[in-house]
């Protein structure tokens, strides 16, 4: 009986780490270039320290680094609205994130190969429009749902310390 309660909660705890969403924070470089990071990074003392997606440590010099777009643009990457331009819900769902003034990123799995080989990744054979907010995936235009996950992100942000809108 003990083995099988074991191999339960351990395959209860590999469900868990693979359901949980991977955070990525970014930096912009002075010249515009965005580089994904796994996780966050960190400032000591002339560098920014940071861990490249394929998990090897990295840093850059910190004049190299545009501090606030930096800010900026992990910011955006809390909301991400998978896409494609002829989608009336996509539509919809962009304009309710412009309405909530919530900063997103949006990425079209038609025109960018990258989005789109992460959505299918991700979401598998699912329709469109899918949002992740925070971890919070939903799938369809759904204006109640996203409407709350908004407002849990706000709450979050607010409990974090973070400037809320």
């Amino acid at each position: 009986m003990p083995k099988f309660r074991a191999r339960h909660l351990f395959i209860a705890l590999i469900a868990l780490i693979i359901a949980t969403p991977i955070v990525a924070d970014w930096l912009v470089t002075q010249g515009g270039v965005a580089i994904e990071t796994q996780g966050s990074w960190s400032i000591e003392g002339d560098r920014v320290v940071f861990t490249h997606p394929d998990g090897k440590a990295g840093s850059l010099p910190l004049a190299s680094v545009d501090i606030d777009a930096s800010h900026e643009r992990t910011e955006a990457n809390r909301v991400v609205l998978f896409r494609t331009e002829w989608c009336g819900y996509c539509q919809r769902a962009e304009k309710l994130l412009n309405a909530l003034d919530v900063p997103y990123v949006a990425k079209d799995i038609e025109r960018d190969r990258a989005a789109g080989q992460e959505f299918a990744r991700r979401f598998g054979r699912s329709g469109i429009p899918v949002l992740d907010i925070d971890g919070t995936v939903i799938r369809g235009y759904d204006a109640e749902a996203i409407r709350d996950a908004v407002s849990a992100l706000e709450d979050k942000k607010e409990s974090e310390g973070e400037e809320t809108r």
